[in-house]
């Protein structure tokens, strides 16, 4: 399909604002999209969007509400909560539109086979940011390069602000939205270093909960994949630490251990070999990204700006979106086995 994509925005919340609005505001500019339509429920996201896409008729009401007129075009970008996702996906396929989605796609791995089973022929790209960060690329690369070998073993470790503090909607509809909202960005992730077409095999997790109502904060889990190479994480969403330090993914292999840190990004071969300067040097170009970012506001050429470049490419039939419903379906899958393993009683699993 050749042309400007004409698309629809559905929700105007922080990520479109700090993400996907960008992001669109520089495809237009290169005369490759134009925002239409913008659909948001709130005041305060109405004002945003107007402001921000002056030209883009914005219509205050639930996302829902998109399917019942003519306003889409021909691109939807569904920026709302996640229990929202499935439902609008499917509708923005029934009226013949290509479809970029925040993460999670779906809730379930039935959900991801029928949104595929809907495509025919649309394009769907899930904005599973995590593969595009520079960590992970300087990782492929060094396994490209033969650096890292075979590998066996990859540890995840989260801890993050309280989940009920950094936004309450992600628990609203589902109390182990912190699941679906932020853990399957390491899913996903995991899933990715390994190269993995199947889910891993959950075999032990804990599970932290607040006590004034059934809320999922954290977990930590045991699991194989499908060559026996084992996963484990820890991710606490309940943590006073802030996130920006405390994202990494530690991958030990036949060649050499990796460290990848998130946010502030940050790579690096573990060889063994004692560097007293090596961390501080890490920290100090981290730090640098972290006040680059506060600096500037945003990325130039960040992860969403590569994922609505790569989809507007597919869209004109320039090759295929990066992270297709298939793609994602593994981590979809294990994030489902988490949710029930939460809700399944002891001693199935590890203590709650």
């Amino acid at each position: 399909m050749t042309g400007q994509a004409q698309v629809t925005i559905l929700g105007y919340g922080k990520i479109a604002r700090d993400a996907h609005g960008p992001a669109w505001q520089r495809a237009a500019a290169l005369g490759k999209a134009v925002v239409r339509t913008i659909i948001e429920p709130t005041e305060g996201g109405c004002v945003a969007a107007t402001a921000a896409f002056p030209g883009a008729k914005v219509i205050c009401a639930d996302a829902r509400s998109a399917f019942d007129a003519p306003l889409l075009g021909d691109v939807v970008d569904v920026c709302t909560p996640g229990d929202l996702h499935y439902e609008l996906v499917m509708g923005a396929l029934g009226a013949n539109c290509h479809v970029l989605v925040e993460k999670p796609l779906a809730h379930s791995a039935a959900e991801v086979a029928q949104i595929s089973a809907a495509q025919h022929g649309a394009i769907i790209q899930v904005c599973q940011t995590f593969r595009l960060g520079k960590p992970v690329q300087q990782f492929r690369a060094a396994v490209a390069a033969g650096q890292v070998g075979r590998i066996t073993r990859v540890q995840v470790v989260h801890h993050a602000r309280h989940i009920l503090s950094e936004a309450e909607w992600v628990t609203r509809s589902r109390p182990d939205g912190v699941i679906f909202e932020n853990a399957i960005h390491f899913l996903d992730l995991v899933h990715f270093l390994l190269d993995l077409s199947a889910p891993i095999s959950i075999e032990a997790c804990r599970f932290r909960q607040t006590h004034h109502r059934p809320v999922l904060t954290g977990f930590e889990s045991f699991a194989h994949d499908d060559r026996g190479r084992q996963v484990t994480i820890d991710f606490v969403q309940d943590s006073l630490a802030h996130s920006a330090l405390m994202s990494r993914v530690y991958v030990s292999a036949t060649g050499a251990d990796a460290e990848l840190r998130f946010y502030p990004d940050g790579f690096r071969l573990l060889s063994g070999v004692i560097d007293p300067l090596h961390d501080l040097r890490a920290d100090v170009v981290r730090l640098g990204s972290v006040a680059r970012r506060m600096l500037l506001r945003k990325d130039k050429n960040g992860p969403h700006e590569v994922l609505i470049d790569n989809f507007l490419e597919s869209r004109a039939g320039e090759g295929e979106t990066m992270c297709g419903p298939t793609s994602v379906l593994p981590g979809v899958a294990t994030a489902e086995a988490l949710s029930r393993a939460w809700a399944a009683p002891a001693p199935a699993y590890i203590c709650k």
